[in-house]
């Protein structure tokens, strides 16, 4: 029975670095739900989709094993995912159903492949109920704002933080109100603020939860 360690939080929260940190660590297979997201927003637009109309069938002919690093273990994709168009698709694409459904069965199967360290907004709330490990990590839209500018900074020419800034609150609120594994704290998680722990301490705090229970 493999081992899972779920990170849910909004977006430039910190999540994801902390969990890259962590799968090194524990050399756990490190799933990024973001990249998945992205890159099923990049095919619908590459193939000039209409987002509004995918079916199962569409999606279905998706393939996402394409991504997996065995070696590394981890998932692999282009730096051109994390524009701001496909940061706004990406975003879309996530309410639909059939979209989540697809997901959420890939990711499944990495979970009963590989023992994980699961970074997204629905890994301890939906995708990985029964998780070893849950926690919540989080900060001020400030300083996400600024953490997502950065990123930003060296992929677009036009970008500025006020539009980052706005883009997030909006973000947050589709994330927060979608019908469909809306982002929230999942039960028993733990709560990890980024703006007051680094990575190094947040990844030590999580390493001392996960061996309380090993």
């Amino acid at each position: 029975m493999t081992d899972i360690i779920t990170l849910d939080g909004p977006s430039s929260s910190g999540k994801g670095t902390i969990a890259k940190e962590l799968s090194k660590k524990l050399n756990f297979f490190h799933l990024e739900s973001g990249l998945l997201y992205r890159t099923v927003a990049k095919l619908i637009l590459d193939k000039n989709i209409n987002a509004n109309e995918i079916d199962a069938k569409t999606i279905n002919s998706f393939d996402l094993d394409c991504l997996i690093d065995v070696d590394r273990r981890r998932l692999v994709a282009s730096s051109d995912i994390y524009t701001s168009e496909l940061s706004l698709l990406t975003s879309r694409i996530a309410t639909l159903k059939v979209v989540r459904d697809f997901i959420m069965g890939f990711q499944r199967s990495l979970g009963i492949r590989y023992d994980l360290i699961a970074d997204g907004r629905d890994m301890g709330t939906v995708v990985f109920k029964d998780a070893k490990l849950k926690l919540y990590v989080d900060a001020p839209i400030a300083i996400r704002a600024e953490r997502r500018y950065n990123q930003l900074k060296g992929i677009e020419k036009n970008v500025n933080l006020a539009q980052v800034f706005s883009d997030l609150v909006s973000r947050d609120k589709r994330d927060s109100s979608r019908t469909i594994a809306p982002l929230a704290v999942p039960l028993e998680a733990i709560i990890i603020d980024t703006s007051v722990m680094s990575v190094e301490q947040s990844v030590t705090r999580i390493l001392l939860e996960y061996k309380k229970d090993s």
